[in-house]
């Protein structure tokens, strides 16, 4: 029998995630899956400005950039014509380094993920199914194909219909979109340019995504009606639908990639059962409305992997786990709230959602391209920064604008360098302590690295100090020097 203190289950984007961040920790972990490699087909395509944070944090950014496609913005058209366009390119780069959506399919990010962990010194478990699991005395033995392994902890990305998740007996509670759904990767005689085109309908939709080639397209919608029941067709079998839709003469070819589905969108109970993690799609599952999904699973993996690696390396409380939940949950929450809301408007033919797609939208977008204070509150939520853990248990104390659970923001600094690479050359160590205008506190050398900064940005006070996760979220922040409140937050963790 193999023993090991963690065990991930499936290596797509989220185990492959949780696996390089434990191994970014020093955590013993084994990661499995029943495939032969990383996905083929693209699948998932928008990688948001959050995750190419993360990406930038492993020194991957810059290899992504190179192979993904930049996407700066929106353009709705109605009636074959352009009815409002929202461009992201004019935010600059003062919410992010990256202040776009990034096409770069789920192909890539699983690839590259496996590279850097064999960069690592790590492999994944190819061609290795689950075939049972039992626990006993706070230890799983999960049998596979191939042999048993024992292991302390148990994380499921295993997907949406997540073995591991109907095993522990998880509720995962929701519902199913009654539509059925399509997507193709294909090639177009139109020039969509480096935008999201959008399509509504009055109870359809049609959505283009510019991809890496030339006249190269991802093209997904709402499959008619008539072919719910038809069995082994092509894309070509409702290219004249989508025109019709679209009401543009586009000729679509060389369709390397169709496939049809349906929609749900559920979540689990709770994110943790005993040692038992759910992440990613194995705990929650949406429509596809603003490229959220692969992205919240990173995110998922990135929260958890830090907490997981100081447990089980006994340099943390297994407390610290409980607040994979209490700051992941909710985030899904909202997500599915706000993924349901939207998807279900441009779908249905209720006299609001004609309204809404015909009037309001189209009025909407060119406001929103016009005024910097909603064009920096759009990009926000859908690129994920704005994401916060301000109620969290680990989230102690306010600077200027920023509040402990918030992403450490983004600026340059007087010497005209990016915060997030300083934070990257420093972030040697657990936690990373920035100073400005103080004299450095005393922290617990082993897990604390620090960053002295000569002057802060985006909304931060003169003079600060803060505790920086390892997922670059504030833990503790404070405009003076406080010892004892330090010490107290570092008690709490260890």
């Amino acid at each position: 029998m193999e023993t090991v203190d963690i065990l991930i289950v499936g290596a797509g984007p989220t185990g492959l995630m949780m696996a390089a961040q434990l191994g970014r920790w020093g955590a013993d972990f084994l990661l499995i899956d029943q495939k032969a490699g990383p996905t083929r087909e693209s699948r998932a395509l928008a990688v948001q400005a959050r995750s190419l944070e993360i990406y930038e944090q492993m020194g991957l950014s810059d290899e992504v950039l190179r192979d993904g496609h930049v996407t700066e913005g929106i353009r709705l058209y109605e009636r074959g014509e352009v009815r409002a366009t929202v461009f992201l390119g004019n935010l600059q780069r003062t919410l992010s380094p990256f202040p776009f959506v990034l096409v770069y399919e789920q192909s890539k990010n699983e690839a590259i993920l496996a590279r850097y962990l064999q960069t690592q010194g790590r492999e994944v478990r190819w061609n290795t199914a689950l075939k049972g699991v039992t626990r006993q005395e706070g230890r799983y033995r999960v049998e596979t194909d191939r042999g048993l392994i024992e292991c302390r902890y148990l994380v499921a990305c295993d997907g949406a219909r997540s073995p591991l998740r109907e095993w522990s007996g998880m509720p995962f509670t929701g519902g199913t979109y009654e539509q059925v759904f399509y997507v193709a990767d294909t090639h177009a005689d139109a020039l969509f340019g480096d935008r999201l085109s959008l399509f509504l309908g009055r109870s359809d939709f049609t959505m283009i995504f510019p991809m890496p080639g030339e006249r190269q397209f991802r093209v997904l919608g709402t499959l008619p009606p008539k072919f719910y029941h038809q069995q082994e067709i092509g894309f070509d079998a409702i290219e004249a639908q989508v025109q019709a839709n679209m009401k543009l003469p586009v000729t679509f070819y060389d369709t390397s990639w169709y496939s049809t589905y349906k929609l749900h969108h559920k979540k689990v109970e709770h994110f943790r059962k005993e040692n038992l993690f759910f992440v990613g799609d194995a705990a929650h599952i949406h429509s596809p409305a603003g490229g959220q999904g692969m992205n919240t699973g990173l995110q998922d993996a990135y929260n958890l992997a830090w907490k997981l690696a100081l447990v089980s390396k006994g340099r943390a409380k297994d407390a610290l786990l409980d607040t994979y939940h209490e700051e992941r949950n909710p985030v899904a929450e909202q997500l599915l709230r706000f993924t349901d809301r939207l998807f279900t408007e441009v779908t249905h033919f209720s006299f609001f959602s004609q309204i809404l797609k015909r009037l309001v939208l189209p009025n909407l977008l060119p406001v929103v391209n016009r005024v910097s204070a909603m064009r920096r509150t759009w990009f926000r939520a859908v690129s994920q920064i704005q994401i916060s853990y301000r109620r969290s248990s680990l989230s102690q104390g306010r600077g200027g604008n920023v509040r402990a659970g918030d992403r450490f923001p983004y600026f340059v600094t007087t010497r005209g360098q990016s915060v997030y690479q300083l934070i990257r050359e420093h972030h040697v160590k657990p936690f990373l302590v920035i100073v400005c205008g103080l004299e450095p506190p005393v922290v617990p050398d082993a897990l604390c690295a620090i960053l002295t900064l000569d002057a802060g940005g985006a909304g931060l006070p003169e003079t600060f100090v803060a505790i920086v996760r390892p997922d670059v979220y504030i833990g503790y922040i404070a405009d003076t020097l406080l010892q004892t409140e330090i010490n107290d937050w570092f008690r709490r963790i260890g």
